[in-house]
């Protein structure tokens, strides 16, 4: 863990010394990520959701010229998800709000085609299983993923980049 918390101090170090450096962003957000991953390792839920929602944060950040990376949207739904699980269902649902509008700003920034466009919100349909899991709504859940495997697999995929994605989602 504290390597982690090493590596988010240097990528933090970086972006304030070139803030113009998109992948200097992405560091940053790995190196959130991890150290959100590594709290809740310990146990340390709190401090974990805390680090995602500075992670959320980068998107707003003044200094960030580069647009949204993929990070803040990342951050958004694993706070959706951990809340969800830990039974703070209002958390995991203004979460849940966030992620659909981060996502909204990444796929405006990053020019993403709409075919990615659509397996990504089929992905992000499936975030809402953990509060619907939380809920005890298991028909609700089971009816989401059933339709979601067949939108997913009905989609003719024409970049080769978003085989591997949606098959992901399918998993």
């Amino acid at each position: 863990h504290e390597y982690n918390l090493k590596s988010d101090e240097a990528a933090r170090y970086y972006t304030r010394f070139n803030p113009a450096d998109a992948n200097g962003w992405e560091n940053r957000g790995s190196g959130i990520r991890e150290v959100a991953f590594g709290y809740f390792d310990l146990g340390r839920i709190a401090e974990g959701l805390k680090a995602l929602e500075e992670g959320a944060a980068l998107a707003r950040d003044p200094r960030n010229k580069t647009g949204m990376s993929f990070f803040p949207y990342q951050a958004t739904m694993l706070t959706a998800a951990w809340n969800a699980q830990l039974g703070n269902l209002g958390s995991a649902r203004s979460a849940l709000a966030q992620a659909h509008r981060a996502q909204k700003e990444f796929i405006k920034d990053r020019s993403v085609d709409a075919e990615l466009e659509e397996i990504g919100t089929l992905g992000l349909g499936l975030l809402e299983c953990a509060i619907d899991q939380a809920e005890g709504n298991y028909a609700k859940i089971h009816a989401r993923a059933v339709e979601t495997a067949d939108r997913l697999v009905r989609i003719k995929i024409k970049a080769e980049g978003n085989i591997e994605t949606r098959n992901n989602v399918l998993r």
